[in-house]
């Protein structure tokens, strides 16, 4: 009898639960059943380091400060995210490393130097929004920092993330166009964190914290690993596309300066992959912000720029088929080719 009066009580905060997670949603809106189950693509997320930033922390003494109408802190939600999308990346065999794993207030600048410090391949920053005096509002966007093409391989994470919380929280409203510049926010400057990063990254608003129904799911744990869920699935689809990068080679006969071109997918083998899968017309270079003329060989894969003064500031971007930019697209020439 004990057993079945412990299961009765099981079931019915089960429902509970799922009641405050539906909150009268119905139709699309209505969320799916919650599966935390890798994905077989998931598994290209090996040996891959990401930097998760939980916004925020260390203001619990601030009235008011950054809450939901009831009391409920984005700083706590945040970190809730993070550590589930922490706990489904390590399942997957990729490296996360968070920013803060407690309550405490960071510099923008040291969650930055975290993603450098520890090797990450991108960093991504995990907000809830607000609004005031229109509790009604709810969308998700994500955010990269300064113009379009200021960090092409920023922007592919982006749409991958935006599209897997839409997947997995369902918010009730959307933007004519949720991908958004920071600049929209603090116009030349952008935001402090994604400014300051020197790997590609992105900052997601999920949802608004001030929508009352909204505020209540966020206080659950069961709904904030959805959200990580979701965050999660972005993630593994966006590397699932291949991280290309440019790899420096020695000077050519004429000191020209070259680089090898990886499409982030050959390697793996399998049918076509001995076919290298980088656009060529994608490819193109500069050096102290001039373009130069990039003789791209498909067949070997190598990038042949014209010789350079030593210190030059070598860029390279360039996309592979699923039409992911290279991560690292930084270099410094020298006398005998290219580093970074």
């Amino acid at each position: 009898m004990r057993r079945l009066a412990i299961l009765a009580l099981v079931l019915t905060a089960c429902r509970g639960t799922e009641a405050l997670l539906q909150d009268g949603r119905s139709g699309w809106r209505r969320l799916p059943e919650a599966r935390e189950e890798p994905p077989p693509y998931a598994r290209w997320l090996r040996g891959v380091t990401v930097c998760l930033d939980p916004g925020h922390g260390g203001d619990a003494h601030r009235p008011g400060w950054k809450r939901g109408p009831t009391g409920v802190r984005e700083a706590e939600a945040n970190l809730g995210v993070a550590r589930a999308l922490r706990e489904f990346l390590e399942r997957a065999g990729a490296r996360a490393v968070l920013t803060r794993d407690a309550d405490v207030d960071l510099p923008l600048v040291e969650r930055a130097a975290t993603a450098k410090r520890c090797g990450a391949d991108f960093f991504l920053s995990i907000h809830h929004n607000a609004i005031d005096g229109r509790p009604a509002v709810n969308y998700t966007s994500v955010w990269y920092h300064a113009g379009a093409d200021h960090s092409p391989p920023s922007l592919d994470l982006a749409r991958h993330v935006l599209e897997g919380l839409r997947e997995a929280i369902r918010a009730e409203d959307t933007l004519p166009c949720p991908l958004m510049s920071d600049f929209a926010i603090h116009p030349g400057q952008g935001f402090g964190v994604l400014r300051a990063l020197e790997v590609p990254g992105v900052l997601s608003e999920a949802s608004f914290h001030t929508n009352p129904e909204e505020e209540r799911r966020l206080a659950l744990p069961a709904y904030q690993r959805r959200e990580a869920w979701g965050h999660f699935l972005g993630i593994a689809r966006y590397v699932a596309g291949g991280l290309p990068r440019a790899e420096p080679l020695p000077a050519g006969p004429a000191r020209e300066v070259r680089f090898r071109l990886h499409d982030g997918l050959m390697e793996r083998g399998g049918w076509t992959g001995d076919v290298r899968k980088v656009l060529a017309e994608s490819v193109r270079a500069w050096a102290d912000g001039r373009e130069l003329e990039a003789r791209y060989d498909p067949a070997s894969g190598v990038l042949a720029l014209p010789p350079l003064a030593p210190g030059a500031a070598v860029t390279i971007s360039f996309q592979n088929l699923f039409k992911n930019h290279n991560l690292r697209r930084r270099f410094v020439a020298g006398a005998d080719g290219a580093r970074g």
